[in-house]
């Protein structure tokens, strides 16, 4: 079984509790929960194997370095809170490729690769500022809040997606990517 139990706090230093205090303090903070979360808990007390960590946001500078360069994770990595790192990750993927193929020049690519992928790696960690608040909020006003907008949200993209279906409109409306098929016709040459 997997299940993640997110805890707020502006405490840190967590991971270097022993195994018996992390899961203390997990108690502590789901006490009250109800639903699935008491068997969880007793599942983790039965348990050894399980991952304690702080959810965390990487943001670097640059993704390339000469003829190296990260993508997804390991360059922008958006936490599992998001839902978004793999679709993040093969847009990088594709915009990385894509433009060695088109440069023939890895620092070129590189360069152009950086251009084109930061203002998407900057929108989705705008969005993941806001999701880490709502994730996890700390006082009962902002968890009804937080319940009230994920609910409208959740209309407003289910509502959105099925029009965009039925006037046949292409996904890609908000953001183009950049289009390669002329590195198809190049291969078949």
């Amino acid at each position: 079984m997997h299940a993640t139990l997110p805890i707020r706090t502006s405490e840190h230093d967590y991971e270097n509790l022993g195994v018996d205090q992390q899961k203390e303090l997990l108690n502590q903070a789901f006490a009250d929960a109800r639903f699935e979360a008491p068997r969880l808990l007793q599942d983790l007390m039965d348990k050894n194997e399980y991952y304690f960590g702080a959810i965390e946001q990487v943001k670097m500078r640059g993704w390339s370095q000469g003829q190296a360069a990260v993508v997804g994770d390991a360059g922008y990595c958006f936490t599992l809170v998001t839902g978004i790192g793999t679709i993040i990750a093969l847009v990088g993927s594709y915009i990385l490729t894509g433009e060695i193929g088109r440069c023939q020049d890895y620092l070129e690519a590189s360069k152009r690769y950086e251009m084109l992928m930061r203002p998407i790696v900057t929108k989705a960690q705008q969005i993941l500022s806001i999701d880490l608040r709502i994730a996890g909020p700390d006082i009962i006003v902002a968890i009804t809040l937080r319940n009230v907008i994920l609910d409208l949200v959740i209309k407003l993209v289910v509502t959105r997606s099925v029009s965009k279906l039925l006037e046949r409109k292409a996904a890609a409306d908000t953001t183009i990517l950049p289009g390669y098929d002329f590195l198809l016709s190049q291969k078949d040459q």
